[in-house]
């Protein structure tokens, strides 16, 4: 890369963090926007493959699950950015990555926004094990109990009672593992 380039891309990742600060702060539109017009330098600097393009379809994404309500065009477009963004991050990340995960999360979040049960619980199960590879059921977050109570209604949804069963189990374990057994 010349030093017009290296400016170029220099200046794209000073709008993807500008964007990134945006959406820190709920100003989805405008991230959104800054998130838009930096992906277009990367993708005629790096090409298609490229982990910064991932991170930019993910925060795209992402947005546009935020801002979506249930707009079924803008969770159709938010379900292509991250699917795009999962795409590229299984090429070059480990199964355990938590961005790789935060991924999965988002795309079965969507999946359940939009009915497609099936497709929610092919995610949400593949985000919970790689957290639970890297960091272990001992180190579970409160958006773990959250992930297993979605899966939980899903497969209630889709009359799997069993599986539900275990998965309210497992979302009741780590609720009492974090908040104590008193709440």
């Amino acid at each position: 890369l010349d030093t017009s380039d290296k400016d170029l891309l220099s200046f794209a990742e000073n709008i993807m963090f500008y964007g990134s600060v945006l959406m820190n702060l709920e100003k989805f539109s405008e991230a959104l926007e800054c998130f838009r017009f930096s992906n277009v330098i990367f993708q005629a600097k790096y090409g298609s493959d490229h982990l910064t393009i991932s991170e930019n379809l993910h925060n795209t994404g992402f947005i546009l699950e935020k801002m979506s309500g249930n707009n079924q065009h803008q969770l159709g477009e938010a379900l292509e950015q991250l699917t795009e963004s999962l795409r590229i991050r299984r090429l070059h990340l480990v199964g355990s990555h938590p961005d790789l995960e935060e991924t999965l999360l988002c795309l079965g979040k969507i999946h359940h926004k939009l009915g497609n049960i099936e497709e929610a619980l092919n995610f949400l199960p593949e985000a919970i094990r790689a957290r639970d590879v890297r960091l272990g059921r001992k180190h579970a977050r409160m958006d773990d109990a959250d992930a297993l109570l979605q899966v939980g209604q899903l497969h209630q949804q889709s009359g799997q009672f069993r599986q539900a069963l275990h998965s309210f189990e497992e979302c009741l374990d780590i609720r009492r593992q974090i908040l104590g057994g008193d709440h």
